[in-house]
């Protein structure tokens, strides 16, 4: 499918323009025919929902000829985000633990102090 490039940056989302049109500006630079992978955000259209899409394109001619496909990465997106997410919770958790906790390496180093820990054991700070 053939569509002009305002369209295409017109349906991206505006936090992924800049790096869009860097890796665009790259692109014309010869020799030409090297592939670019682009992960960015595309609005629907039709819903008005945000995509993930991954496209690998390719300038083939001077001045503006982009082959290229698109690959859906939505599901991938949510999946990184879930770890972020699974230590944002555990770090509140931990944070707000009522309990005193700590873990330590072999050496006997503290490597893990709970702010409660610092508390009960009357240290200055977690350092």
């Amino acid at each position: 499918m053939t569509l002009p490039s305002e369209t295409i940056l017109g349906m991206i989302h505006p936090d992924d323009i800049p790096e869009i049109n860097s890796i665009i500006q790259e692109s014309l630079i010869p020799p030409f025919g090297h592939s670019n992978k682009i992960q960015c955000c595309f609005k629907n259209k039709s819903n008005g929902d945000h995509k993930w899409l991954c496209d690998h394109a390719c300038l083939v001619e001077q001045p503006s000829a982009f082959i290229g496909s698109v690959s859906d990465i939505s599901e991938q997106k949510e999946y990184e985000k879930k770890p972020i997410e699974s230590k944002e919770r555990l770090q509140s958790i931990f944070i707000n633990f009522k309990d005193a906790y700590f873990e330590t390496d072999s050496t006997g180093r503290f490597t893990t102090v709970s702010p409660v820990s610092v508390k009960t054991y009357r240290y200055s700070s977690i350092e």
